[in-house]
């Protein structure tokens, strides 16, 4: 029975490395009941709708497509999956018994036979399978798998966060558009306030600062005018990398502003369950616990078995006609001394495990702070647009009955340039705001976890 007093002595030896046991639950964190900015009552929360739902045009629906089949970063996490693969399939083979073949041929220099290439040929088979007792392989398995569909959770959310920041760059390309269209009617009116007020410096009835400001102004409308230009020429290439299209040209985005409707939210718990990306960091806390329960177990003794199946002879013939030799053997290991090694993995294995905790703590917090802040901003918008819209509408008022007294000679040019300069600063400021809100309405929708067309 000395063997299995030692057997004792080794398996208490090891049981001290488990000391500190892995918690693999950690404490729940508590969402919010409901969300800080309530949305209309009559709003129900989404169901079954997509970001691409949102979007009706089928140009943007072209461009999401495109960009979710070329996007390199996309490919790139899609390869994760894929490695993630091979990982489960190599800690499945770690829990299998390895089998392996061998065949050796030698040849002695006193041999009386020259013509004999060998004077001893052997081969067999040999096995090796290390029995999981404690559950440490099983342990490494269940974390790739678990690796696994954290890949596959964080692919998803690279699919959503890529189609909504498709839709977002096709919209700042639509926004800088119009504003240009804009700025490109404030120099019509300005060139036009140039030629009036040259006609009335020449004929002796106007004043040389009225026309050093109508000159001043004409050319600062122009330099805007290819600023904005150049900014619509960076947007088409953001999107192009989007698209994974090394042709830079243009994009075809048609003038028709798109109807992103409101996206309603649920309630906290609902809504982002919804999120892969939380789901992925979820995942990978109890990966991380699996390896540290791995870690710690491979403080405990080894249990391995194996056996051999061995041939030989003076030629292969003679060793496929021999008697076979086999062997069947077991065998037991326990680190006594490693330096330390193996309780500093375990106890790595456990910081990593704390660390996805907090990383997903963090994710949580940024995924209401981004549903919370998405909220707000709709509801902004819905106060500011309304009163942007009656402000342009005096500013038009305004801007059409200084013209009529400047025509008449009853007004000053600062006067009607001020005027006309409120008007397009304010048509430039509800295009923007028009836009934003439906930018907005996409970063909702990714924030309430939204996915993409299949």
């Amino acid at each position: 029975m000395k063997w299995l007093s030692c057997f004792a002595a080794l398996f208490l030896l090891g049981c001290g490395g488990l000391s500190k046991k892995v918690d693999a639950h950690h404490p729940d964190v508590a969402l919010p009941q409901a969300w800080q900015t309530v949305q209309d009552p009559e709003v129900e929360a989404a169901a079954d709708l997509t970001i691409d739902d949102l979007v009706p045009l089928e140009s943007y629906r072209s461009l999401i497509r495109r960009a979710l089949d070329e996007n390199p970063d996309l490919q790139l996490t899609a390869l994760q999956i894929r490695e993630a693969d091979l990982l489960v399939r190599d800690r499945r083979g770690a829990r299998l018994p390895e089998i392996g073949l061998t065949v050796d041929g030698r040849r002695d220099k006193s041999a009386q036979a020259p013509d004999d290439p060998f004077t001893t040929v052997s081969g067999g088979f040999n096995l090796s399978w290390e029995l999981d007792v404690w559950g440490r392989l099983a342990d490494a398995e269940a974390a790739a798998r678990l690796d696994r569909e954290a890949a596959r959770a964080t692919y998803q959310a690279a699919r959503r966060s890529l189609a909504a920041r498709v839709v977002q760059r096709a919209l700042d390309i639509l926004n800088v558009r119009r504003v240009i269209a804009i700025e490109r009617q404030r120099l019509e009116v300005l060139e036009t306030n140039e030629e009036i007020v040259t006609a009335r410096y020449r004929a002796g009835r106007g004043e040389l600062a009225d026309l050093e400001t109508a000159r001043r102004d004409s050319r600062n409308a122009r330099a805007a005018l290819a600023a904005l230009e150049e900014d619509a020429n960076q947007a088409h290439r953001a999107l192009r990398v989007l698209l994974g299209d090394l042709d830079m040209s243009h994009v075809d985005i048609p003038d028709t502003v798109p109807d992103v409707p409101r996206v309603p939210a649920g309630m906290p718990a609902q809504s982002l369950a919804q999120r892969p990306d939380l789901a992925a960091a979820l995942t990978r806390i109890r990966a991380e616990d699996r390896r540290a329960e791995a870690a710690h177990k491979a403080l405990l003794p080894a249990f391995r078995i194996g056996a051999n199946w061995d041939r030989s002879g003076g030629s292969p013939s003679d060793m496929l006609e021999g008697s076979p030799l086999w062997s069947l053997l077991g065998n037991l290991t326990a680190p006594l001394f490693q330096g330390g090694r193996l309780r500093a993995n375990a106890q790595l294995a456990e910081l990593a495990a704390e660390r996805a905790y907090w990383s997903y703590r963090n994710s949580l917090l940024t995924s209401v702070l981004e549903v919370e802040t998405a909220l707000s901003r709709e509801r902004a918008f819905a106060r500011q647009i309304p009163e942007l819209e009656a402000a342009l509408t005096h500013a038009t008022a305004s801007r059409r009955h200084f013209e009529e007294r400047y025509r008449e000679g009853l007004g000053d040019i600062l006067d009607l340039l001020a005027v006309q300069q409120t008007e397009f600063d304010l048509n430039v400021r509800l295009n923007q705001t028009r836009i934003d809100r439906l930018g907005n309405r996409i970063d909702l929708a990714l924030a309430l976890g939204l996915g993409v067309s299949e």
